[in-house]
């Protein structure tokens, strides 16, 4: 008999922020584990994967994102938000580290479940607001 632990996580409300502010984007009520947080621009695309490992950036991810963990609660910072960071942001958690390896694996696969099992995921939309004109 196999089972499927989910754990119940509380994300940050969304944002509406100005171009070249900084953004924090958290989500709290995890436990022990290794966090990832992604971003899909489109819905219906593939994510992307912006922080692994907790702290973790990706060599092709912009220097701005930046990824901590304090207790059970994740932090995703965007420092000088872009027009193009307009996007969903989610965040995974797991019990395997993925070192520089962009998978995130879980030991609850027998029988293999559903990706929707896998991961409760999270969303967060960071609307971007025009600039002022002057």
């Amino acid at each position: 008999k196999c089972s499927l632990v989910q754990a119940e996580l509380t994300q940050s409300e969304p944002k509406s922020v100005n171009l070249g502010d900084n953004v924090e984007i958290t989500c709290s009520g995890g436990s022990y584990g290794y966090y990832a947080w992604h971003q899909q621009k489109t819905p219906g695309t593939g994510p992307v994967t912006v922080i692994y490992d907790n702290t973790n950036r990706p060599s092709d991810i912009p220097s701005r994102f930046s990824g901590s963990l304090s207790g059970y609660t994740a932090t995703l910072t965007i420092t000088g938000v872009q027009a193009e960071d307009e996007a969903v942001y989610f965040l995974t958690q797991g019990d395997v580290e993925v070192s520089n390896r962009l998978v995130l694996k879980t030991k609850f696969f027998c029988p293999l479940p559903s990706r929707g099992q896998l991961w409760t995921l999270l969303f967060q939309r960071l609307i971007q607001k025009p600039s002022a004109i002057t």
